[in-house]
């Protein structure tokens, strides 16, 4: 039965062996095997037992082999087993198999043999453990690893069914695509160019079964626009179907092959573009069929290209763009590349979010909810947005805001679109545990109306997992249609917007490829108005020109569709206004804003109005519009406007600012009074969405009256002047000088930026008070900072709780030290501050003003203390001391962390700063301030700027030595002078979470270093001292000031910063003795000039000090009763020398970690 066969001979069975099969082979099978297949594999055994019997068996496997061309017996034998073979099959099998005249190809196609099985091991055990491949009908059997691996490695061959593929069907025209071909092969040699002759070749079928291939030849793929080449086509007059090789084909042209339920595409590797596309909706294989009329419109009118469409939504990911593609939503040209560059920048990730399993049965049944805040404030002002994002329909609103105190007015906002528009409530309301969602108005809120909340554990933002991964998602987006468009990042609302528009509008796979606003609003929106974000558009001006030859439109950046317009958003580049059109021609593979580079101020772009309009959420029904026109070329499109919303909420914005204090007139009295030192109570300013829930500030008392929040007010400001008994009612007296009085008004934030209360105030008009007449120099009680500090390093050493109070209406109070409590002393060193002793309690009072820090030894000390004062005075336990005088508190186990971050913002926000690039220090080494230069053009802002840096000093030393230069020329600023303070500015917007950290440290010594510039000063050649004192490690008290005579020496200007400082430390060592801290050891104080230490240890050069001040010799009497110890230490390690002029990069960053000036620590939360 074979044609071939391997070495080796078996011995041939006797005739009576042969005569006994063959009677009796009938009586062995009581069946006949048909095409159906159903008895095959007892058909099998049965009849590989009798060639075994009889000792035939090596005719079916191949061992046995004829002695030569004529050996006779062995044909005979041959013969005689295959009139078995056929006289076991029944007349339909019979006809099909009749043609072949090689028994090699029953024994491949029947028992799974072939020549090459001896050396290719077996995929089972036994080499016959697996059926053979025909095609006999549905329940044949099926190709095995076996057969397959069995084939000869030289054979073409394809998986398709023998018998029935090249002998029973007719011949089929179609070319089909054959991914388990492999080689082209075909019956049809017409097609063919450059034929050879080929003899040896055979092509193996899915069974087995060996077709010969007459010829080898060349064609290229038919239908096809582009040459597409097939190579080695083998010809075969038996075949019935033309089949090409995948592998062979891409291999041939660089090309891929996709395959999809509706047919293939050819796509070429290095552009990605499409070469040819076979549509197969009714085949049930994969033919190269000519386009239908059908496929050759939708082609003629596929103009748009992937990377168009991947900007147009967005910046999308492959699975979601390839939903739209093959739900045929959308429908692309070509792929120019295979990596989009704008999302590699703006998209590239690290590790995936985990999503939730758990799922919500309806809309609004939970809403997630986060806020995210900018570095970079937007054109409109805005700094942070926060967004609502529906569980179910995973639908999103972003709102963005100016200050986080606007969220509660925004929720509620929110709510009554969600009441009025769905007729639905929310049920629970998630979030993480941030200040603007845990506090006591929202949580009132919620409690009023029935909402859950649920905040997430500190620490744990997985637990407010959905809305931190659609900030990044959202941001995504936002960074990359920015760095697509080329866009400033103070565009950055405009872009958020648009990417929140399209994010609603694209399949999401946590709904099953649905799109949030399908499951919203029950049916699929349109895409047909998106166009690219940044894009260079034409909007349509003629309505407004001049003149008729006047221009008809203007290069513009698209800045997204206006939800509550039917056009788009076009900002023109040469007039910086925003259009809004329907009549827009876009070039979506332009961006033009590089090109034009404007730089307009905030004032230029009052038509930025996001903060006017809420994000609208209503079905986009277009109904009037027909579907976007698309132009001949890809680039270039004219477009329909969007569908209008018709559904918007709008809020007034308006920002509550005020203006620094005018200085008060120099007083003679001996108490230390604000107006004496300076020291100034900064006001808080803060940006405020004027809504109806916020009754903006009236601006008289009979607007006032009309408001229920404000008369509020006023009767609780006239129940405590009454009940503190501040007037008397008596006759009008005939020489009396009558004093005015007027209302005040003013907001109260507290530390989060949230509305705490409304302030009415009742004052005289001192303007019309008489000296000596009306008033004597009055005062109010007002704690130094270096005492806070002290006070606070020592808390934190000794572990003592810290309490801050709030003394209600503080000014209709009588004097505080005419009532005593609790035998308080107060201190003789800072009338301000009040200590009490007994035994091992111990209570610290700083009183400032109406603000008290409280600390003391026991929590029930504290407690004791509140509830006395609470007793004749109303005040407010405002619990942890957290935020005192604009000063962010932060306790953890590193210590205590103090911040002015927000008071930072809001100086750069009035310098209009906020997106000012950063330096690395305040002060240039190169030059000095000196009276020259064009006067500033608002010095009040100058000087207010001046002032509020000389605050922020409190908790940044750093920049102590570069305010006190600009503060020099507040009388008469020079723009030098502005160039300066703005260097400052940009050296805050790199540090804004900088502070100062006290940490818990030895309370016993006091270190100190002092440090004089010589004739700093261009104008005066005056010197500038500067010193910083340390109680343990922490930083308590620092100065930079220039002297006020002149110094001959650097010695003398040393030991006149030496004295200064040892003046500080005398009064620390009196304010520590009243702590109960007293130091037994000197005060060291280091200095860098070895002839001012030798001047505070003796007197010596006497010619070159006698003229000296004799008061700045008490250094040398503190030195000799054991107070202080000078010693001198390297210039590289003079701390000091960042209080007296300007440092290199490398020592000013040094010096400013020896200050403990630093970021907040990791367990800090809410600092920046």
């Amino acid at each position: 039965m074979s044609t071939s066969s391997q070495t080796g001979t078996l011995t041939s069975p006797t005739a009576s062996q042969l005569v006994f099969a063959l009677t009796n082979v009938y009586s062995q099978f009581s069946f006949k095997l048909s095409t159906d297949g159903s008895k095959y594999k007892l058909w099998r055994r049965i009849f590989l037992d009798m060639c075994k019997g009889v000792k035939v068996h090596g005719h079916i496997t191949g061992k046995s082999k004829p002695a030569g061309d004529d050996d006779e017996d062995w044909e005979a034998i041959d013969s005689r087993i295959k009139s078995w073979f056929y006289s076991t099959c029944d007349a339909n099998l019979l006809q099909i198999i009749s043609s072949d005249n090689c028994n090699q190809g029953h024994s491949q196609a029947y028992f799974g043999h072939s020549p090459a099985s001896a050396h290719v091991p077996p995929a089972q055990p036994g080499l016959l453990g697996a059926p053979p491949v025909h095609s006999f009908g549905a329940g044949a059997p099926q190709p095995s690893p076996t057969m397959f691996s069995a084939t000869p490695h030289h054979s073409p061959y394809t998986f398709h069914p023998s018998p029935a593929m090249y002998v029973q069907a007719p011949q089929d025209n179609n070319i089909y695509m054959d991914s388990g071909a492999t080689r082209h092969m075909t019956f049809n040699q017409g097609t063919m160019h450059s034929l050879t002759p080929c003899n040896s070749n055979f092509i193996q079928v899915g069974n087995g079964a060996m077709v010969p291939a007459r010829y080898i030849g060349h064609c290229t793929l038919p239908y096809s626009s582009y040459p597409l080449h097939l190579n080695n086509v083998l010809v075969s007059d038996k075949l019935i179907k033309n089949l090409i090789s995948v592998r062979r084909f891409t291999i041939d042209n660089f090309v891929s092959v996709e395959f999809d339920p509706f047919g293939f595409t050819v796509k070429d590797l290095k552009t990605g573009s499409f070469l040819q596309r076979c549509d197969s909706d009714h085949h049930d294989l994969y033919p190269v069929l000519p386009p239908t009329p059908r496929s050759a419109l939708a082609s003629a009118n596929v103009v748009v290209s992937f990377d168009v469409w991947h900007r147009r939504l967005g910046h999308p990911g492959a699975a979601i763009f390839q939903f739209l593609v093959s739900r045929k939503f959308i429908t692309c040209s070509s792929r120019t590349s295979t990596l989009c560059h704008a999302c590699q920048l703006g998209k590239h990730c690290r590790l995936p979010f985990s999503l939730s399993t758990t799922r919500t049965s309806r809309v609004f049944e939970l809403i997630h909810s986060d806020l995210w805040t900018s570095h970079v404030t937007s054109l409109s002002g805005f700094k942070y947005y926060v967004l609502f994002l529906d569980d179910f329909s995973h639908f999103l609103w972003v709102f963005p805001l100016r200050a986080k105190s606007e969220v509660f007015s925004i929720f509620k906002t929110f709510r009554a679109y969600v009441l009025n528009q769905f007729k639905m409530d929310i049920q629970l309301f998630q979030c993480d545990n941030g200040r603007e969602f845990n506090n006591q108005p929202l949580l009132d809120f919620f409690k009023t109306h029935g909402i859950k909340i649920r905040f997430s554990c500190p620490y744990t933002s997985p637990q407010n997992g959905k809305a931190e991964r659609t900030i990044r998602t959202i941001n995504n987006t936002v960074r990359t249609s920015l760095i697509q468009a080329s866009l400033p990042p103070k565009f950055w609302v405009e872009a958020l917007l648009s990417s929140v528009h399209t994010f609603n509008l694209l399949p999401s796979t946590t709904i099953q490829y649905k799109t949030p606003f399908e499951v919203l609003f029950g049916f699929f929106p349109t895409y047909s108005y998106l166009r690219v974000f940044g894009c260079l558009c034409y909007p349509n001006t003629s309505p407004t020109s001049a003149h008729k030859l006047a221009p008809r439109s203007s290069a513009c950046v698209y800045l997204g569709p206006r939800t509550d317009h039917r056009g788009y958003r076009c900002l023109d580049l040469i007039t910086q206004q925003v259009i809004i059109s329907r009549h827009v021609n876009f070039d979506e593979t332009h961006f033009p804003f590089p090109d034009f580079q404007p730089s307009p101020s905030s004032e230029d772009y009052d038509a930025f109005d996001v903060d006017e309009t809420l994000p609208s959420l209503s079905p986009m029904v277009d109904i009037s519009s027909p579907p976007p026109a698309v132009g001949p070329s890809a680039s270039v499109s004219s477009s329909q406007p969007p569908p209008a919303e018709p559904s918007s909420i709008s809020s007034s914005p308006s920002a509550v600012s005020s203006q620094p204090p005018a200085p008060a007139a120099t007083s003679g009295h001996p108490m230390t009074t604000r107006s004496r030192t300076g020291s100034l109570k900064p006001k808080q300013i803060f940006n405020l969405l004027v809504t109806s829930d916020i009754s903006p500030i009236p601006r008289s008392t009979a607007q006032a009256m009309c408001d229920p929040h404000w008369r509020a007010a006023m009767d609780a400001e006239m129940a405590a002047i009454l009940s503190n008994y501040t007037w008397d009612l008596i006759p009008k007296p005939s020489d009396a000088n009558i004093v005015g009085n007027r209302w005040l008004f003013r907001h109260k934030f507290d530390s989060t930026g949230q509305l705490e209360r409304y302030k009415a105030r009742l004052v005289a008009q001192g303007f019309s008070q008489q000296p000596g007449l009306d008033f004597d120099d009055t005062f109010s009680p007002v704690v130094k900072p270096a005492t806070i500090r002290t006070v606070l390093s020592i808390s934190i050493s000794r572990n003592w709780p810290i309490h801050q109070l709030d003394v209600k209406n503080a000014f209709l109070h009588g004097d505080l030290t005419e009532t005593v409590y609790m035998r308080f002393l107060s201190s003789k060193t800072n009338t301000s501050f009040f200590t009490y002793h007994r035994r091992s309690d111990t209570i610290y009072l700083l009183l400032y003003v109406d603000d008290i820090i409280l600390t003391a030894s026991s929590p029930t000390l504290i407690s004791m203390v509140i509830s006395k004062l609470s007793s004749d005075f109303p005040m407010s336990d405002l619990g942890p001391l957290s935020f005192f005088l604009g000063i962010a508190a932060s306790r953890s186990k590193s210590g205590l962390f103090l911040s002015q971050s927000a008071f930072a913002q809001e100086i750069l926000a009035r310098a209009d700063m906020v997106s000012c690039n950063p330096c690395s220090t305040p002060a240039d080494t190169k030059t000095k301030l000196a009276i020259d230069g064009e006067p500033v053009p608002d010095p009040t802002l100058y000087r207010s700027l001046a002032g509020a840096l000389q605050y922020l000093t409190f908790t940044r030393p750093d920049i102590a030595y570069a305010v006190h230069q600009v503060c020099l020329f507040m009388h008469d600023p020079r723009l030098p002078h502005l160039n300066a303070l703005k260097r400052i500015l940009r050296y805050l917007k790199g540090t804004l979470c900088h502070g100062l950290h006290i940490k818990a440290s030895a309370v016993d010594r006091l270190v100190a270093y002092s440090d004089a510039d010589r004739a700093g000063c261009p104008n005066t050649r005056r010197s500038t001292s500067g010193f910083c004192v340390y109680l343990g490690e922490n930083l308590v008290s620092w100065s930079s000031k220039r002297q006020h005579v002149v110094s001959r020496s650097s010695a003398e200007a040393e030991y006149r910063g030496i004295a200064n400082l040892v003046a500080e430390t005398a009064w620390l060592r009196n304010l520590l003795l009243e702590f109960c801290c007293p130091l037994s050891r000197a005060t060291v104080v280091f200095c860098d000039n070895v002839s001012a230490m030798y001047l505070a240890s003796n007197l010596v050069q006497h010619q070159r000090t006698k003229h000296v001040e004799i008061d700045l010799h008490f250094v040398r009497e503190r030195v000799a009763i054991g107070h202080v110890r000078v010693l001198h230490v390297p210039s590289a390690y003079q701390y000091a020398d960042i209080f007296t002029k300007g440092l290199p990069t490398s020592l000013f960053l040094d010096f400013r970690n020896s200050l403990n000036i630093r970021l907040p620590p990791d367990q800090t939360t809410g600092v920046c």
